[in-house]
């Protein structure tokens, strides 16, 4: 099991620097993460803690990326694939360890 540290993670490091205020964890009953452009803040759900590190380090990208960019149009995929690569694994990951109850 591999811990994640954001310090270790150069990708993550960088959209950090971005401009992240702040970010929190609680338990949310509908989805994995979510954003606040205008607090420029990030919620992620407490039950990644018990997802592998790649679903989490999905989540986290997936989110950051939502402070720049509000859609999951082709310029938001290619920043997720240039930070993840085939960004599409890890999402079908989340999905197939948990099903389709939650919105990525």
């Amino acid at each position: 099991m591999r811990l994640l540290v954001v310090d270790d993670e150069p990708q993550i490091r960088r959209l950090v620097q971005t401009g992240l205020a702040g970010w929190q964890v609680r338990q949310m009953k509908t989805r994995w993460g979510s954003c606040n452009i205008e607090r420029k803040s990030i919620l992620l759900n407490l039950e990644l803690a018990k997802k592998p590190v790649a679903c989490l380090e999905y989540i986290i990208v997936h989110e950051l990326l939502h402070l720049r960019i509000p859609n999951h149009g082709p310029v938001w995929k290619s920043l997720m694939r240039s930070h993840l690569g085939p960004y599409e694994q890890r999402e079908e990951r989340l999905r197939q360890i948990v099903g389709l109850d939650r919105t990525l």
